[in-house]
């Protein structure tokens, strides 16, 4: 557990100071907000709300929304690959677990930009507190429990080799 607990925390600190580098502000973070947006505008042009997407901007019929550098889903990835990576589980599901993981956490983000689109038409004083309390509280909480149960299939899975 000490282990865990140590590779854990050095990854998060890992994580944090490279999503200072420049290179990550300037070329990482941006493209990843693009891609986030992009998707994002499918999803909404699929729903019939004329979805476009601009640079970090997201256009609906109704409604635009800029897409910020915390909503990309950076901070809950890295989370989530620190808590995956820490564990002491064989490579192979290590890398299973990363890239289904890391999938789930990027759909619940798009999930996230949709409902915040629609709370911005339908609900529009709900939004902020949509948009900094419950979702930033429950991506964290999801982003942990996506972690859970993938360390209880690694665990069921050791147990069946065994």
């Amino acid at each position: 557990m000490i282990r865990f607990v140590g590779a854990f925390a050095t990854l998060l600190l890992v994580f944090f100071l490279l999503s200072r580098t420049e290179y990550f502000i300037d070329t990482v973070s941006p493209a990843s907000i693009a891609l986030n947006t992009g998707i994002a505008a499918v999803l909404l042009d699929l729903m019939g709300e004329d979805g476009v997407a601009r640079g970090d901007t997201l256009y609906g019929s109704r409604l635009s929304l800029t897409i910020a550098n915390a909503c990309d889903a950076a901070e809950p990835l890295q989370l989530y690959a620190a808590a995956v990576l820490a564990s002491p589980a064989p490579t192979l599901l290590r890398a299973l677990g990363l890239v289904g993981g890391g999938l789930l956490i990027l759909l619940l983000n798009q999930i996230r930009i949709v409902t915040l689109y629609f709370a911005g038409v339908y609900a529009p004083r709900a939004f902020d507190l949509l948009h900094t309390e419950v979702w930033q509280a429950l991506f964290i909480v999801l982003s942990i429990s996506i972690w859970l149960l993938w360390a209880g299939w690694t665990l069921r899975i050791a147990a069946s080799r065994a």
